[in-house]
């Protein structure tokens, strides 16, 4: 999922290129991944680079990224999957923590309802901090 969304925000975004207009200054970027999969080290980049990856894509300006992902939690105290049902995922959980709007929670939760809830309460409180360019 990583590459994917570092692809995302690559040169497939310059004038007449397939996702030109897709990031656009006077928005916020949320993106959101679920997966039962962590992004294993076979995977481009690390936590780190992919958060610099979408920084620089915004401009420099982090607080215009929202990050949620649903993801394993197996590697927690009191995890809510239960091992064979998804794969621990410390790395896409480091980079969902590394953003000041960044949320995750366990992929195996029975109703996605209450993270999206909050979710939804992030993306407001990131829209009223938003400054648009100019």
């Amino acid at each position: 999922p990583m590459e994917a969304m570092i692809a995302s925000v690559d040169a497939l975004n310059d004038p007449a290129a397939c996702n030109d207009g897709f990031l656009r200054d006077d928005a916020l970027l949320v993106v959101t991944y679920i997966t039962d999969e962590e992004d294993d080290e076979e995977s481009n980049g690390n936590p780190a680079g992919w958060q610099a990856a979408l920084v620089a894509a915004k401009k420099g300006k982090e607080s215009s990224i929202v990050v949620l992902g649903l993801i394993g939690d197996n590697d927690q105290p009191n995890p809510v999957c239960t091992e064979g049902l998804a794969e621990a995922s410390p790395r896409l959980r480091t980079f969902a923590e590394s953003f000041t709007y960044g949320s995750w929670a366990s992929i195996c939760t029975l109703d996605y309802a209450p993270f999206f809830d909050t979710a939804v309460s992030f993306i407001d409180t990131a829209c009223q901090q938003f400054e648009p360019p100019g």
